[in-house]
């Protein structure tokens, strides 16, 4: 086709398995659906392609009247603007690092760039609304039972690091911990890292031998 500047999930799978067929028509599309007309039009058999795109979008549209969305570019981290679009696939930190950008954006700015999204945003504000905070307990407690687990009067951040990482593949996190010891009582305090997310009772602190789950549960609730 040419060369490209979007780099997505789909495109690195292509490059990494050439026998990957699906792969490779994955991202195929995904570039043609996030390059310009003016693009396109460098392309051999441009033409071919801008039908192509013409009728995707077509489908796309009659799939979104049903309630149906896909993201047109791939992948939502093909939409950043801010984060990187080649290494922030699956990053809950990256994310975030978005989403505080676009707080210094206009309306204008988001509609533009995130305008796949906000489609299905708006239908699905016709629905039930999501709440938020069960993901966030679910997160905890993937965090914080390990951690009060090896949770001990020498116990670092470096510990908590290395818990997070083994539990989660990662250590990026969306928790903040602050290691608690009041005359002997071992604990840490849990607060968010971003206030952007819509739950409230961060921060807030949970005990060595404390049921996780009733705090989680008791601690943790949406705004709405």
């Amino acid at each position: 086709i040419g060369t490209f500047n979007t780099v997505n999930l789909w495109t690195l799978k292509s490059i990494t398995n050439s026998n990957d067929s699906k792969a490779k028509r994955r991202a195929a599309m995904a570039m043609l659906m996030s390059e310009s007309d003016e693009s396109i039009n460098t392309w051999s058999d441009a033409q071919n392609w801008k039908n192509i795109k013409i009728r995707t979008n077509i489908l796309f549209d009659c799939l979104e009247k049903a309630g149906c969305f896909i993201l047109r570019k791939g992948a939502i981290e093909s939409y950043y603007t801010c984060s990187n679009k080649e290494t922030s696939t699956g990053k809950p930190s990256e994310a975030l690092e978005e989403i505080e950008s676009l707080r210094k954006r206009t309306n204008e700015f988001v509609d533009e760039n995130y305008n796949d999204i906000l489609r299905a945003l708006y239908y699905s504000s016709k629905t039930n609304q999501i709440d938020e905070s069960d993901a966030i307990k679910r997160e905890l407690l993937s965090e914080v039972a390990p951690i009060l687990h090896i949770l001990s009067d020498k116990t670092t951040v470096s510990d908590i690091n290395a818990v997070v990482q083994q539990s989660r593949g990662t250590d990026k996190t969306l928790f903040v911990y602050e290691l608690i010891n009041d005359c002997g009582t071992l604990g840490i305090n849990v607060d968010l890292s971003t206030k952007i997310i819509d739950v409230v009772g961060f921060p807030f602190l949970i005990n060595k031998g404390n049921n996780v789950n009733d705090v989680v549960e008791k601690a943790i609730r949406s705004r709405r």
